[in-house]
């Protein structure tokens, strides 16, 4: 019997005329600290991307690969002086590149941790590295959409945050809230450049198994405007999936390199999607488990597991995927 990796990989080969998405959940590429000095970061030579590569082979072969990057990347700036405040040191977004990570949001309730000067830095070196960004606005309303391109198809990235500490209202540069009116006209736009409109938001209650009815509603609500895919983050574990109309809504991705061992916060996939001109063709995804004590990510044993798109008619809509 072929090994899940091997069964993985050729999943990746029979997508070779689909448009292939990997996305992953919560990046913080630090120590799970509530509060690191300027020191304590600089002196952070941790080896991250060894951490994430038992996934690295899964994210590589996708035509993109995205994550919701929880942290700014910057030696500068001043805690917000917040309960928990995240920041990395400018060498990681290395690992986001090795790992295959092509595409990021900034759009959460942390990017802000230092202020404006390290989040220009984290700008900075994400476009260095030629990692796209999404979410980040002049004004907190308007975003333009990431579009990326492969295959013959496009797909336009929208990124938000709904978990919106107040001081984010003063900051000159800031994540995208996501209201309807805002949703449906970025939305709108986004559909006449690209063939699929993918969401990312910042949503939902920490360490929740379950979807909030906020969650559902807002999700939902963007299928119908006219996204093929939503994917939530915030609550650090893993909630469940649904296929709503011909759209797919990921509640939480959970994290997927954050070193916090409690409740379900270990377990972590990478899903993947297989988009044609039409639609989404299928999801996989391969599940993965993280240990705190050492630090390491772990395969978990058994292969990946397959969603073929419903049929409408079948189950027009509300259809929750079962493990």
């Amino acid at each position: 019997m072929p090994s899940s990796t091997a069964v993985a990989l050729a999943d990746y080969q029979t997508g070779k005329s689909t448009l292939v998405l990997a996305v992953a959940g919560d990046v913080l590429l630090s120590p799970n600290c509530a509060w690191r000095s300027t020191e304590e970061v600089q002196a952070d030579y941790c080896d991250y991307s060894a951490l994430m590569r038992p996934a690295r082979r899964y994210l590589k072969e996708a035509d993109f690969a995205f994550c919701n990057l929880e942290t700014p990347l910057s030696l500068r700036g001043r805690s917000a002086g917040r309960q928990w405040n995240f920041r990395s040191a400018p060498w990681t977004v290395e690992a986001l590149v090795e790992t295959g990570f092509t595409v990021v949001s900034l759009a959460n309730n942390h990017v802000l941790d230092y202020g404006d000067e390290a989040l220009a830095d984290t700008l900075y070196h994400l476009e260095k590295t030629g990692i796209l960004h999404s979410g980040i606005s002049s004004d907190g309303e308007h975003q333009e959409a990431v579009l990326m391109e492969a295959k013959g198809g496009r797909l336009a990235l929208l990124s938000y945050c709904n978990v919106y500490p107040a001081d984010y209202y003063r900051a000159p540069l800031r994540p995208v809230r996501a209201t309807c009116e805002r949703l449906q006209r970025d939305i709108s736009r986004a559909r006449e450049e690209a063939d699929h409109v993918v969401i990312s938001i910042h949503w939902g209650e920490e360490y929740n198994t379950c979807v909030t009815s906020d969650q559902r509603w807002l999700g939902r609500f963007m299928i119908e405007a006219g996204a093929t895919a939503v994917l939530g983050h915030h609550p650090h574990i893993l909630q469940e999936v649904e296929f709503y109309e011909e759209g797919i809504i990921f509640y939480s991705l959970g994290n997927f390199l954050f070193q916090q061992g409690c409740l379900r916060t270990r377990d972590t996939r990478v899903y993947t999607l297989f988009l044609n001109k039409e639609g989404i063709e299928r999801v996989s995804y391969m599940p993965f488990e993280f240990e705190v004590n050492p630090w390491r990510m772990n395969s978990k044993p058994f292969s990946r597991s397959e969603w073929p798109l419903p049929r409408k008619e079948d189950s027009p809509a509300g259809y929750i995927m079962k493990e």
